[in-house]
């Protein structure tokens, strides 16, 4: 896995990369080729924050909802 430049090691650094690249690969399991198409990374990036976005709206301190 490449490593980012000019990051520096911190305490908890190998705890942090383990995760990530278990995250990474489980997205290459579920979404295999694909994740090298730029359509469909786009498209799965709108569709998690749009995601994101309508959870935000379901907060119950949010009064813009419900009441």
């Amino acid at each position: 896995m490449r490593r980012i430049q000019g990051v520096e090691d911190e305490p908890g650094d190998d705890h942090r990369a383990g995760g990530v690249r278990q995250r990474l690969r489980r997205l290459e399991e579920l979404f295999g080729d694909r994740l090298s198409d730029p359509a469909f990374r786009f498209e799965a990036l709108l569709a998690l924050r749009t995601h994101a976005l309508d959870a935000a709206k379901e907060t119950p301190w949010n009064s813009s909802r419900g009441s």
